[in-house]
């Protein structure tokens, strides 16, 4: 009996020993979680918080830019000759884009806005001197800088599109260069005198001569394979 005690005392007591760690390994876990538990309830309390703050500091400080820069752009519109309405009608998007920008873009950016009115009014925008020729358009005025920049067919510098598509576009006029028939694909010279005489336009325009020089938007030089 006594040895049959024993045995069992050996059997059970391998089994029981796993126990103790187990018992202790518990506590450090619940003390972990609730620190993680506090934390979260800490990053809970405070998060709204900073974001509020921060997005009212933003709001504060875009009113302030918008503020400052319909100022400094009204102060441009007033040197270069332009209309204060145009200034007066962006929106507070438009003035937060040019927040930051010099002194020198805000007057390109508002002589940028007095082009675009004149050309909405059909006018013809200061500097605009030299005419180029458009796809859609036609014949245009447009600035030196930008015909220099384009590449010169039949005698006109060229492009797919222009500054005045807008305008064609809603339907609103546009002032043309003055052009002869002279070497236009539409025209029909008169039989009898071909360098003088007045012959036939074969976009509509009526007759002229092919020197004389008139207003016409369906000028051009161009073979009717090299159409866009």
């Amino acid at each position: 009996m006594g040895r049959l005690l024993e045995a069992l005392r050996v059997e059970v007591a391998p089994a029981a020993t796993p126990a103790t760690p187990a018992t202790f390994q518990a506590e450090p876990a619940q003390e972990s979680q609730s620190r993680r538990s506090r934390k979260g309830s800490e990053d809970e309390n405070a998060s709204p918080t900073a974001p509020r703050v921060a997005l009212s500091q933003e709001s504060q400080g875009a009113r302030l830019d918008t503020a400052a820069v319909r100022a400094r752009l009204l102060e441009c519109a007033e040197r270069l000759g332009g209309d204060p309405l145009l200034i007066r009608s962006l929106s507070e998007a438009d003035l937060v884009a040019y927040a930051g920008a010099p002194d020198h873009l805000l007057l390109d950016f508002v002589e940028l806005m007095m082009d675009t009115a004149d050309r909405d009014a059909g006018r013809v925008p200061a500097g605009h001197t030299l005419p180029m020729h458009c796809a859609r358009c036609g014949l245009v005025w447009v600035h030196p800088s930008m015909a220099a920049a384009l590449p010169v067919v039949g005698g006109w510098p060229r492009a797919l599109g222009c500054p005045w598509c807008h305008v064609r576009r809603a339907g609103g006029y546009i002032p043309r260069p003055p052009v002869a028939c002279s070497g236009c694909r539409h025209f029909t010279q008169d039989t009898l005198n071909p360098e003088a005489g007045m012959g036939v336009c074969g976009a509509g325009k009526g007759m002229h001569y092919p020197l004389a020089r008139h207003v016409c938007g369906n000028h051009s030089t161009r073979k009717p394979h090299e159409e866009a």
